[in-house]
């Protein structure tokens, strides 16, 4: 089957939103800025070869790559030297975002990739991703985009166009505003537009403003039983638990405990040992997503799926088995970034093995408890029923499947606290004001978000503020 991100596939359940203070928090994978009523049409050949020779004559203000809200772009049209052109109707699956003098984070369907490219003048080279390339559904132009991109010879801007020139045609982009889907004349509006992105039956909106606070929930908690969607209902928040993993170990550097420049191997010798690459891989490599371990979560939680195992327990070394078992490093410790659950499983098992207590209790003591989230927890198992709202994923083949009783042992500390609306507003709070921690340096790691630490795709997306809850990582 079709691979995605794990955020797609089991915790695509129903959504989960917040806004505090300008700060956009969803379960939901971010929203792409909506498409032009009508598709660009595409230029012609001899218009290709203009725009070529204009690349080639022209310098590039780097400034401009990340287009005029640094939105990045959108990718239209494609015109090869020999053909029929292609014309993209939901081009929005397909994205360029430069994230500085070297990094293009690339949105291609159900791929999510940071290239490497070389920029001299005008002219262009985009290098192979040292990421994992997942197989889109039947249809997509996933593969055919990548490989253009690596064809690349030259670049040309104009007023929010840009045009990549490569050795069989021309690619065109439009730049896109980021925060287009956010203008809206209420947050009832809003709310709807949400739920109609990303396919959800229901939703809770939490807006905290200096108005006061806003707190409504829509549609259904569950489309079986027709059970209304209530604002104190939990959720599933998936990768959102890897920055209360990040957090503890934060919190642990500022009690002396450890180091994050700690060898993973002096934590989990027997894990390390066994893990390719494991004697040189630190604990800031794992929580800054650059250890360069491979990423369970897709084939593991895809196989739940497909073979109806959602139920399936895991301890956290049966996760770290599978992974030796079936995969291979992206890349040495520290020489990339690629976004992977199996960084922050490895950290849970260290926090386990330096304080000697669970996980769970180590969250309940640490964080939920010091912030009132009462009705936040780590789920651990099949969640039992009225737990949390039903969840539910459409899978290529186009029929709705009920997730609900996905196991969260499967995502741990990478994906399993189950949460509120209001408790992950006060979390959120928390975070942007430095409330979990002493040092100020710790909220700094956490709240400063580096490009090249990451593959994920709230790079392409920003959030409204500079605060990422959702996937958050520590500055490497």
């Amino acid at each position: 089957m079709a691979t995605a991100k794990v955020e797609n596939m089991v915790i695509k359940h129903t959504l989960s939103w917040i806004v505090v203070a300008g700060l956009l928090l969803t379960a939901c994978a971010p929203l792409p800025p909506a498409p032009s009523a009508t598709p660009t049409a595409a230029p012609t050949a001899e218009a290709a070869e203009n725009a070529r020779a204009d690349a080639m004559a022209a310098a590039i203000d780097l400034a401009a790559l990340k287009g005029p809200s640094e939105g990045g772009w959108i990718w239209q049209s494609y015109t090869p030297a020999d053909g029929e052109p292609l014309v993209l109707d939901a081009s929005v699956s397909y994205a360029l975002n430069f994230l500085d003098e070297s990094s293009l984070f690339v949105t291609s369907d159900c791929n999510f990739l940071t290239f490497p490219y070389v920029l001299d003048g005008a002219q262009l080279t985009i290098e192979p991703s040292p990421g994992e390339i997942n197989q889109c559904a039947e249809g997509s132009h996933s593969e055919q985009f990548m490989a253009l991109l690596q064809q690349a010879v030259s670049l040309a801007l104009a007023e929010n166009e840009l045009t990549i020139t490569t050795t069989q045609g021309a690619l065109y982009f439009a730049a896109f505003d980021p925060l287009a889907n956010f203008r809206v004349d209420s947050w009832n509006e809003a709310a709807q537009k949400f739920l109609a992105a990303c396919d959800a039956p229901g939703a809770v909106l939490l807006v905290d403003s200096p108005e006061g606070r806003f707190l409504q929930a829509y549609g259904l908690a569950s489309l079986e039983d027709k059970t209304p969607m209530q604002v104190d209902d939990r959720f599933e928040i998936g990768s959102n638990s890897k920055s209360f993993t990040a957090v503890l170990a934060l919190q642990l550097q500022e009690e002396g405990v450890w180091s994050l420049a700690d060898p993973l191997i002096q934590w989990l010798p027997d894990v390390a040992a066994r893990i390719p690459h494991g004697d040189a891989i630190t604990l800031r490599h794992l929580a800054s997503n650059t250890s360069g371990v491979w990423d369970y979560a897709n084939p593991l939680i895809g196989s739940s799926i497909e073979n109806n195992t959602l139920e399936q327990g895991y301890t956290p070394q049966e996760l770290i088995d599978y992974v030796v078992a079936n995969g291979a490093p992206d890349f040495a410790p520290g020489q990339g970034g690629a976004y992977s659950s199996t960084n922050f499983v490895l950290l849970g098992m260290a926090i386990e093995a330096a304080t000697g207590q669970s996980l769970a209790d180590l969250y309940q003591r640490k964080i939920f408890a010091p912030l009132a989230m009462v009705d936040s927890a780590l789920l651990e198992g099949v969640p039992a029923a009225g737990q949390i709202v039903d969840g539910y994923y459409t899978p290529p083949s186009g029929a709705l499947m009920n997730t609900t009783r996905w196991n969260g042992s499967q995502g741990w500390a990478a994906g399993g606290i189950i949460s509120t609306a209001a408790d992950m507003a006060a979390y959120a709070k928390a975070l942007d004001s430095g409330q979990l921690f002493h040092d100020p340096d710790s909220s700094a790691a956490l709240i400063v978000w580096t490009p090249k630490s990451t593959q994920y795709w709230w790079s392409t997306y920003p959030a409204l503020s500079g605060l990422r809850v959702g996937h958050r990582q520590i500055q490497r």
